[in-house]
């Protein structure tokens, strides 16, 4: 388990999937993401059962509220342990619990993690242009722009561009040093 300010990332099991089904089956929450097809129950309890078999690839968390509430998930997946990367993915799935600074929050617990005991040099996520409060959280989280994937979306009738964006570990620790005193 890892504690943040607000939240605390938690290994999960097989008591996760209704959530899951609700959020990965919402086009609100899935428009953010790179998935447009519906979930099953049947591939989450693979997926899950399978999580396994990645620990060296993947870490992934489950975010709960400091009241024990499961509200969503957040893990450094493509975990390069030569070359000292990974990428980072987060949803938060529950609504009424945006806007609240959980996610912010869960980030900040996870790159602690991941640079100070994995030993990561390099973090990086990519984002959709339209998506201006998460590319809000990631700056406030360290995150700089590196690259646009011009028009790599459909999104709303139109296009949007998908931007690249990373931390790296110098960068962080300062950062990560004011937000554990504040």
């Amino acid at each position: 388990m890892l504690t943040g300010k607000k939240s605390t990332l938690e290994p999960f099991g097989e008591e996760a999937i209704p959530s899951f089904l609700k959020w990965f089956n919402d086009l609100e929450i899935t428009q953010y993401l790179n998935r447009v097809l519906p979930m099953y129950e049947h591939g989450e309890r693979e997926w899950l059962q399978n999580l396994h078999k990645h620990v060296e690839t993947d870490v992934v968390f489950g975010i709960k509220t400091t009241e024990k509430k499961f509200i969503g998930t957040i893990g450094l997946h493509r975990i390069n342990h030569i070359h000292q990367n990974a990428v980072l993915g987060i949803i938060i799935g529950e609504k009424e619990e945006w806007n609240k600074g959980y996610g912010g929050d869960a980030i900040m617990t996870l790159l602690e993690y991941g640079f100070s005991r994995l030993n990561l040099h390099k973090v990086k996520l990519s984002v959709f242009a339209f998506n201006k409060r998460g590319i809000t959280c990631y700056k406030h989280c360290g995150f700089k722009e590196e690259g646009r994937l011009k028009d790599e979306r459909v999104h709303d009738w139109g296009r949007a561009d998908e931007i690249l964006m990373a931390v790296f570990r110098d960068d962080f620790r300062k950062l990560c040093e004011e937000w554990r005193k504040s």
